[in-house]
């Protein structure tokens, strides 16, 4: 039997119980902004003052939250949800929850480290990427790429589903962060309404059509709050459970509105979060239109990079009828790449140990894999399609999803595995990132090798575009600047800033 002293997930709860639960959000959404603060700033992250250990004890005190007087039969211990936490409290509370166990997370851990590390790199990898590369590509996504894709929503059907303007709705979320920021992650629907700030809203909402907003898409009450997250709290898995400020990011406290976590109000106008509106409401029609705006946004990106050549997919024939080639080849003198986009995510049971979320995200990136290993296949056999395809220097496969697998992060890149070609993953922040640093590099074809091929091992794990080499000074992406000029601009207060003073 194992021994350990790090605390299991009942022992957080019932030091969590301790306080009363508006109080505690309260204190977390002050020291959270405070955190966020210093990130912006520069600072490097100090545990257990997390933004996801900050999730973590929040998503447990709404949870946990005793029921309302009357509706149990136990009486309240004395002084149980009644204390007042302070800013030691919280950073013990958050320090415990890192450290969580729990019986079922260590049986898991005993048959596969892929279980063991999944909810730890769900939890807290997201919180390395920058919030301006996902809300650019919403932008680039469902606004730039209509024009291609007009099956995507058009204005007006955002605005039917949001009851704003798409870019109405990412400015209020926005907004609303910048709010929280200021505002010890706490303000008032008052101070929002009030002459000095109403200008942030004004284009294109007034104060009661803002607060329809934020009710609709951004705020809830804390019962609501605490009964979806109950539901979907999963014995043994609690910590990683469902959070249900993911959803909803702030909490109304009467005339109050509290963000716990100020980061969850970016991810939820951000592509991911527009993502699950966008299906929520219109269903497959609406994801089989992003997978192909976003194989085009890759398409985008990978054409930036000036010492190769990007050509699309191939339409090839075969005795069943005409099929079609891995979606881009980047052709330089060290290699090709065979890219193949995946528009596919993984489920949420991936955080909670569920081998069917494993078998889902094998599933999808299998396919990926299969239609890279028949594309280079064609390649080495000189199929007349493919003869403008280079078969004298190394393939190379890449894999690019919209949001994140973790598939070398929980040892399961094994996935990935080929006797073909070399094969690796890179969701599109990963992508955005390394096509900035190639497109003036003379040798991006020799980076792009290195970071693709797999090492020689033990432990043999695939290639990774976060090899690629950054300058002195990063640069930037053309494509992710010209996207977050287009929607972050707030006309109303640009219009205050330029007016004669009197």
């Amino acid at each position: 039997m194992s021994v350990t002293t790090d605390p299991t997930y009942r022992e957080v709860a019932r030091r969590v119980q301790k306080y009363d639960p508006e109080k505690l959000l309260r204190e977390i959404a002050r020291m959270a902004a405070k955190e966020a603060h210093r990130r912006i700033g520069g600072a490097t992250v100090e545990p257990p003052e997390t933004s996801f250990a900050f999730a973590a004890v929040a998503r447990t005190a709404i949870a946990e939250a005793r029921a309302s007087a009357g509706s149990r039969s136990r009486k309240r211990k004395k002084g149980r949800g009644t204390r007042t936490p302070g800013p030691h409290q919280v950073r013990q509370l958050c320090d415990k929850i890192i450290r969580v166990w729990s019986p079922e997370h260590e049986a898991a851990a005993a048959t596969s480290l892929g279980l063991l590390m999944a909810p730890l790199a769900f939890e807290q990898f997201g919180q390395q990427w920058s919030a301006m590369e996902n809300l650019a590509r919403a932008h680039s996504l469902f606004v730039d790429g209509h024009a291609k894709h007009p099956d995507l929503p058009d204005g007006a059907a955002w605005e039917g589903a949001l009851g704003v303007s798409l870019d109405g709705f990412m400015r209020t979320g926005f907004g609303l962060h910048v709010a929280m920021l200021q505002n010890e992650g706490q303000v008032s629907r008052d101070v929002l309404a009030r002459s000095d700030v109403r200008p942030i809203w004004e284009e294109p909402l007034n104060p009661a059509e803002l607060f329809t907003v934020i009710d609709a898409h951004f705020a809830q009450d804390f019962a609501k709050h605490r009964a979806i997250s109950i539901d979907a709290q999963k014995p043994g898995w609690e910590k990683w459970s469902f959070n249900s400020l993911t959803a909803r990011p702030l909490i109304s406290f009467e005339n109050d509105l509290v963000g716990p976590v100020p980061d969850l109000l970016l991810d939820r106008i951000s592509s991911t979060g527009l993502w699950y509106i966008g299906q929520e409401t219109w269903g497959a029609s609406f994801t089989d239109a992003v997978g192909g705006a976003f194989e085009d946004y890759v398409g985008q990106n990978l054409r930036l990079i000036s010492a190769a050549t990007v050509l699309p997919e191939i339409k090839y024939s075969t005795p069943t009828g005409d099929a079609l080639s891995s979606d881009w080849f980047v052709i330089t003198d060290e290699a090709v790449a065979l890219v193949e986009v995946k528009c596919a995510r993984p489920l949420i049971g991936s955080r909670t140990g569920e081998i069917a979320a494993f078998d889902d995200a094998e599933r999808k990136i299998g396919k990926a894999v299969q239609q890279l290993e028949s594309t280079a296949t064609l390649i080495k056999d000189r199929h007349p399609a493919f003869v403008g395809i280079p078969h004298d220097r190394p393939l190379l496969g890449l894999v690019v999803t919209l949001e994140p697998y973790y598939l070398r992060e929980t040892f399961r890149d094994d996935i990935l595995g080929s006797s073909v070609l070399p094969i690796s993953i890179a969701w599109a922040h990963e992508l955005e990132n390394a096509a900035a640093q190639l497109q003036s590099a003379s040798d991006a074809g020799r980076q792009l090798l290195e970071a693709l091929t797999p090492s020689a091992g033990p432990p043999k794990v695939s290639g990774t575009l976060s090899k690629v080499s950054r300058a002195t000074k990063p640069a930037r992406n053309p494509i992710v600047d010209a996207s977050w000029k287009s929607w972050a601009t707030w006309p109303a207060i640009e219009r205050l800033r330029s007016k004669p003073s009197s």
